[in-house]
Order: C-alpha cells, then structure tokens, then sequence
C-alpha cells in the first residue's frame, strides 16, 4: 500500500513499516536491521522456552524477532504492549506474516503509574517517538489519539513468570 512498506532483515523476519517513519525505516531499508547490538543480545538473554514481554513495541520489530528465535519450544510466548493505533495494525501484520514464531499476545494500551485514558502524541515522521508527555509542534505535523492506560503490574497480574522486559517508551 502507499503507507507501508514491506522489508526482510538480516534475523530473516519480514516486516512491514510505515514509509514516513524517517527514525525505523531507513535504517531497515538500509542495514536490514534495527539497534545491531540489542538485535544480538535480546535472544542469547531469552532462550527458547521464555516469556517475553516488549513494552512499547511499535511495529513488532523485537516482538517479531524474539517469536522467530522462541520458535514453538513450549512455555514460549511473547506478550506486546503497544499504544498507537497505527503501529497496532502494522504489529498485528506483522505478527501474522511471521506467524511460525511463538504465540504472541497483543495488548493495546499503553502503561503509565495511573490507569483510565491520556493522549497520545505521535509526530507524523516519527512514529516510533509517540509520548503520553507534552511535546511542541517546532514545524512537525503531529497526530493525536486517546489511548487507554493502565499499569504494567495490573496488566502482566497473571502470568505466572517472565523472563525478560524490554521497555522502549
């Protein structure tokens, strides 16, 4: 479509990313990889058999990487917590093309101290960099959304164990 693009990585995970993201997309278009050291170290501290959790997961690029080297080792899953109702549809793609990793559970709201609704505020070319904090126009297009709020605590209650968070907020 005009708003996506689809990519493959080096870890050999396909996504697809939005075209006016200026910070995730040149970087997988260019190197076929998003953060190198985080991309090697994430996997050797989650081995197969973990539960990993990816707060502010974006598009699904650690969610998607991690599920891929989880694989289907039972007790392995991936639980993704992403705010942003345009990175969601593409996360939920994403999850679904690289539908042979460990199950994954998608949570839409975002964490924060307090639970009910903030606004989300996303830059139009960056979407990675959307925040429940204030931020200044300084030229850029922002979009908003209302996005439900609740804490990490009261949202990962249930699980009976994790093995690694990543927080990207």
């Amino acid at each position: 479509g005009p708003d996506e693009l689809l990519v493959q990585t080096i870890h050999q995970v396909k996504y697809l990313v939005p075209v006016r993201d200026m910070v995730m997309t040149p970087q997988l278009v260019v190197y076929r990889q998003w953060e190198a050291q985080l991309s090697a170290l994430l996997p050797r501290l989650c081995p197969p058999g973990s539960v990993f959790v990816d707060v502010g997961a974006n598009f699904g690029y650690f969610t998607c990487l991690l599920a891929a080297r989880l694989g289907r080792t039972a007790g392995s899953r991936v639980i993704a917590i992403e705010p942003n109702p345009d990175l969601l549809r593409l996360l939920h793609a994403n999850v679904g093309i690289n539908w042979s990793g460990a199950p994954v559970r998608i949570e839409p709201v975002a964490v924060a101290e307090t639970l009910g609704e903030m606004v989300l505020t996303i830059p139009d070319d960056r979407s990675a960099n959307g925040t429940l904090a204030p931020i200044a126009a300084e030229g850029r297009t922002l979009r908003t959304h209302r996005v439900n709020v609740t804490r990490l605590d009261d949202l990962l209650r249930d699980e009976p164990r994790l093995d690694l968070i990543k927080i990207d907020v």
